[in-house]
């Protein structure tokens, strides 16, 4: 209990502390704000205190229609692509994510290393709806398979799934590329060449 006295005893003996007691410490105001008075409701992180999100205006898209959208986002988990523009200046558009599962027919294992090889500004993509958070889900893998004749309710099967031909009826399946595709193959060669 002595070792308790001394310690009061330091604090109470300490000099009074002021700006220049800390030479890079700037003075800072306190207050204490009631969470009652907070907008956005109980005070905590949520995001409160922001005021209303302007929300898209615009006339409402259609599900199963491919838009060609600006990508504002790329992360791991996917690409989020901007449909429908905003109406008027400042308005923000209409934006869905194209989940990673659904950027190309095949698996995408680095979302952000593929977006990037891409080199995209732009993507074609297809509104699949909305899922059960109420957020526009988006499809490039669609679009491919579309454009390959290998969408819904095609016989032929983009995971091999289904009734396969015979070893002596295959033939070769040319597949188109997208431009940004072509230009990331050839600049891979191109590097292991000038090395």
């Amino acid at each position: 209990d002595d070792d308790d006295d001394d310690d009061d005893d330091d604090v109470k003996n300490r000099p009074p502390m002021n700006n220049s007691t800390f030479s890079n410490s700037r003075p800072v105001a306190v207050s204490q704000i009631s969470p009652t008075h907070c907008p956005g409701g109980s005070g905590g992180g949520g995001g409160g205190g922001r005021g209303p999100r302007v929300e898209y205006s615009g006339p409402p898209p259609e599900v199963g229609k491919t838009y060609t959208g600006k990508i504002t986002g790329i992360h791991q988990f996917g690409v989020f692509v901007e449909i429908l523009p905003g109406t008027e200046e400042g308005m923000p558009g209409l934006e869905g994510l194209c989940h990673v599962s659904e950027l190309h027919v095949e698996r995408v294992r680095n979302c952000e290393a593929f977006m990037n090889s891409l080199n995209l500004e732009t993507m074609e993509v297809k509104l699949l709806g909305k899922n059960d958070r109420g957020k526009w889900q988006l499809s490039r893998k669609a679009v491919l398979e579309d454009k390959l004749g290998r969408g819904p309710g095609s016989k032929k099967s983009v995971n091999g799934a289904g009734k396969k031909k015979p070893q002596a009826e295959k033939k070769p399946v040319r597949q188109e590329m997208d431009q940004g595709e072509i230009d990331a193959i050839t600049e891979a060669i191109e590097s292991v060449f000038d090395e």
